[in-house]
């Protein structure tokens, strides 16, 4: 990535910031606690979240829902950004 006045984006992460992301999105409620996200490591420009696959959000034929996919990738993608602003 391309240095933006002069600062690397990943000089702007903050791990205090990281930490308080984490634990709030593993209390939180609705969407990503429905699906069951968790938020396993976050770091400057990483996070790895899991998503147990449940017989309840798969397909007839045993496949994993699309939008199940799709809320957890919204959810993560979402989440990932926020200790770069």
């Amino acid at each position: 990535m391309t240095p933006q006045h002069g600062t690397l984006w990943t000089e702007k992460f903050s791990p205090q910031i990281a930490e308080a992301i984490k634990a709030a999105n593993n209390a939180m409620a609705g969407l990503p606690k429905f699906l069951g996200c968790t938020i396993t490591e976050i770091s400057a420009g990483r996070l790895k979240a899991e998503l147990p696959v449940r017989k309840d959000l798969l397909t007839p034929i045993g496949n994993l829902h699309g939008g199940v996919l799709a809320g957890f990738v919204d959810h993560i993608l979402g989440v990932v950004l926020y200790p770069l602003m």
